[in-house]
Formats: structure tokens, sequence, C-alpha cells
């Protein structure tokens, strides 16, 4: 019986139907607001590129020496691992 039942739960968790994940992310939300997950700092630091940046700077693609510019200032942080996220598929208009 206790074999049947898991497997019932295993298979309604594995079909996520809208039912069980409202439930499922309402329960979470409840967690969150009776004993909410403590806040611990993190290394991990995330540079994006947002719309003050565009007014300040430009519209995107920014030339490819501004890039460079910031992956240098970025750098100059010393950090341990730095990935850049972007494909220059054209050649530079500038």
């Amino acid at each position: 019986m206790a074999l049947a039942m898991l497997l019932v739960v295993a298979a309604l968790r594995w079909a996520d139907p809208r039912i069980v994940s409202t439930i499922r992310l309402r329960g979470f939300d409840l967690e969150q607001q009776f004993a909410p997950r403590v806040y611990r700092s993190s290394p991990v630091r995330i540079v994006a590129i947002d719309d003050q940046s565009l007014r300040r700077v430009g519209q995107w693609p920014w030339p490819r020496a501004q890039v460079a510019q910031l992956v240098d200032r970025i750098a100059a942080g010393a950090p341990a691992v730095m990935g850049v996220d972007i494909i220059f598929a054209e050649p530079d208009r500038f």
C-alpha cells in the first residue's frame, strides 16, 4: 500500500499538473513568509548592461573599444574568474 501511494505521489510530481504546481508554489511562498531563508552574501557578482548605462554610453551594440574598457575595469578588481556572454557576430560599425 505504501509503495503504491509513493508511486502515485511520484507520478503526480513528475507530471506536475497545474493543481499540483499551484499547491507546491503556494506552499513554498507560505514557507518563505513564515521562515524566510537567511541572506548570505555571495562571492559571485554579475555586471549587467542596464538602461542607465545605455542612456549614458549609447545604444547597444557598443563599440568593441568600449566593451574592452568595461572588461579592463572589471579585471582591475582581480576576479578569480570572468566570463563574457556576448557574441560579436558582425564587424564593428565603428
